[in-house]
């Protein structure tokens, strides 16, 4: 049994032509967006799910993109970034230092 449908597959595939920098690809399942994450985790580098107020349920797998910014501007700098990407409808995550300069340990 697959958890998607060979004509999601296909949706995926034609989604995922590369276009640019950056190749995203999204559909809606019918199961549980956090059991796919924990699924996958073990056949990528990172997987991540969240929960929105309104219950809303995203998961992510894989490293799409990587970036990363130091000083003042970080937070100025990678938002510049992911809008350079051209993806107005880009869910990311990401993790930060709340220190200008990373983590000292």
């Amino acid at each position: 049994m697959y958890l998607v449908s060979e004509g999601e597959v296909e949706e995926l595939a034609r989604q995922l032509r590369p276009s640019g920098p950056l190749s995203v690809a999204s559909i809606d399942v019918a199961f549980d967006s956090f059991d796919f994450a924990r699924t996958g985790a073990l056949l990528v580098d990172r997987a991540v799910a969240l929960s929105t107020p309104t219950d809303e349920r995203i998961a992510g797998l894989g490293t799409a993109w990587r970036a990363t910014a130091r000083g003042d501007r970080r937070f100025a700098s990678l938002r510049d970034q992911l809008r350079d990407l051209d993806h107005p409808e880009l869910h990311a995550f990401v993790g930060f230092s709340f220190l200008p300069d990373g983590p000292t340990t």
